[in-house]
């Protein structure tokens, strides 16, 4: 499978050349069915370096979003938080039970609450999924934008990577063949039936990681969804129309159906 490796020269110029790797780098986002309900959802981005342990100097990752109509609560944007990667004390607090709110990082304010927030580890649940760590102890910049007119949401990490013996340590690790939680986003949903799709976005350059010579990994890319109210048995209205509507053919077909062939 081919990796394509791409330099950046300056973000968000980008030159691309071509390498070729056993397995891909991958990033995913989860896919939830969540209660109808007003409240938040955490959804978790993960990554998987299939190679051996390695230290980089910085990710990226793009994410494009679209909700139904009213699954969303009007006007407030997702909030959006990288893992520090070992610039806090760890260990850092991800998918938890009960939920650990996630604002962005210097962000003061949520309209979260953690009673009414939920995600993978609540629904599900499992063990805590804590944020992938890092051995670096020296600050990781990170950058967290959510453009909520255009639903994209930007990710961004650098950090140092010093060189001990002729062996690269620090800035971002990964762990072989591990998937690590490296960020989360959180929908304000209203509890409205419908479904918020999740998309990694399809720009070169947009998802990977940075190795020390500034050269990113792309990353083969799995999106998510946040599915609410779905396993409800109740109809919505539009629902409800078209059953109404299909039973009228079915009314109809079977009147002419039996004035034609049955005698009066």
């Amino acid at each position: 499978m081919n990796k394509r490796l791409i330099r950046l020269a300056a973000l968000p110029l980008i030159v691309v050349s071509v390498a070729v790797g056993a397995e891909a780098l991958t990033f995913r986002a989860e896919t939830l069915d969540v209660p109808g309900t007003p409240g938040c959802v955490q959804v978790g981005l993960f990554l998987n370096d299939p190679m051996m342990p390695q230290s980089w100097q910085g990710l990226v990752a793009t994410l494009d979003y679209f909700a139904d109509m009213g699954v969303l609560v009007a006007g407030v944007p997702p909030e959006a938080r990288l893992s520090s990667f070992g610039s806090m004390p760890m260990p850092e607090d991800g998918l938890t039970d009960p939920a650990t709110l996630q604002p962005a990082h210097g962000g003061m304010m949520t309209m979260c609450q953690m009673a009414a927030t939920t995600n993978s580890v609540v629904l599900g649940g499992g063990m805590d999924i804590p944020f992938m760590p890092s051995t670096n102890k020296e600050p990781v910049m990170l950058r967290e934008v959510v453009n909520n007119m255009m639903g994209r949401i930007t990710l961004e990490a650098q950090g140092d990577i010093q060189t001990l013996q002729g062996v690269a340590v620090g800035g971002i690790q990964t762990l072989q063949g591990m998937d690590q939680l490296f960020a989360i986003v959180t929908f304000p949903v209203t509890g409205s039936r419908g479904a918020i799709q999740i998309n990694f976005s399809m720009v070169a350059g947009s998802n990977g990681l940075i190795d020390s010579n500034m050269m990113t990994v792309m990353a083969d890319t799995t999106g998510g969804a946040v599915r609410v109210g779905q396993g409800s048995a109740i109809p919505t209205l539009a629902e409800w129309g078209a059953i109404v509507f299909l039973a009228g053919i079915v009314l109809s077909t079977l009147f002419v159906l039996r004035r034609r062939f049955i005698p009066s």
